[in-house]
C-alpha cells in the first residue's frame, strides 16, 4: 500500500522527521534535543569535596558544551530540559581520589531545587592515591517540561577528589 505524505519543507542533513500527535500525517522536521556541560584541564585539574554519607551537587563544571534545544548552564551546574519525554543522560570523567576511598556519583534530576536521585548511580575505590582512572555511566528515564539534571557526589571519608575532566550530557531519546 502507497500513502500519499505531505512532508514539510526544511530540515537539514541529520535532522529526523517527528511524529508530532497522534493524528496521522502530522509531522515536523527536529534535530534531536541535547545539551551538555563539561569541566577540562589537564594541566590545572580542579579540586572537589564531595561530603561524607550523602549526596551534594558537583559544583566544578566550567563551560557549556553543545546543545539544541535543552539549557546548559555551566554556573549552576545544570542542564535544564525543554520538554516532556525520555532523555539518556550520562557523565564520564576522569578523576583522582585517596587509597582506599570510595566516591560515588549520582545524576538527579527533577524541578529546580526538589531534584532527587533519579538516573545513574555509580563508585570507584582508589587503591593509589591520585592515580588518575575513568568513571561513567549513563542512564535512560521521563523528565518533565522545565526539569533539571545535576550531577551529585559523596564519599566514604573525608577525603577531596581531584578532577582532570567532567562532563554531563542530556540527550531526548
Amino acid at each position: 500500500m502507497v500513502y500519499n505524505y505531505n512532508v514539510p519543507q526544511g530540515g537539514s542533513a541529520g535532522d529526523a522527521l517527528t511524529k508530532t500527535s497522534d493524528t496521522d500525517h502530522e509531522v515536523e522536521w527536529s534535530s534531536g534535543i541535547h545539551a551538555s556541560i563539561h569541566f577540562q584541564d589537564f594541566a590545572s585539574p580542579a579540586t572537589g569535596s564531595p561530603p561524607v554519607g550523602s549526596f551534594s551537587k558537583v559544583a566544578l563544571f566550567d563551560e557549556n558544551g553543545a546543545s539544541n534545544g535543552a539549557t546548559p548552564d555551566h554556573t549552576a551546574n545544570t542542564i535544564t530540559v525543554p520538554v516532556d519525554g525520555d532523555y539518556e543522560v550520562s557523565f564520564a570523567a576522569v578523576i583522582g581520589g585517596f587509597t582506599n576511598t570510595l566516591y560515588a556519583f549520582a545524576i538527579y534530576a527533577g524541578p529546580s531545587g526538589s531534584t532527587t536521585q533519579t538516573f545513574a548511580r555509580t563508585a570507584t575505590e582508589f587503591f593509589a592515591t591520585d592515580t588518575p582512572v575513568n568513571i561513567s555511566d549513563s542512564s535512560i528515564g521521563h523528565l518533565d517540561a522545565g526539569d533539571v539534571v545535576e550531577l551529585h557526589f559523596q564519599a566514604d571519608a573525608t577525603k577531596d577528589i581531584t578532577v582532570w575532566n567532567l562532563k554531563m550530557t542530556v540527550k531526548k531519546i
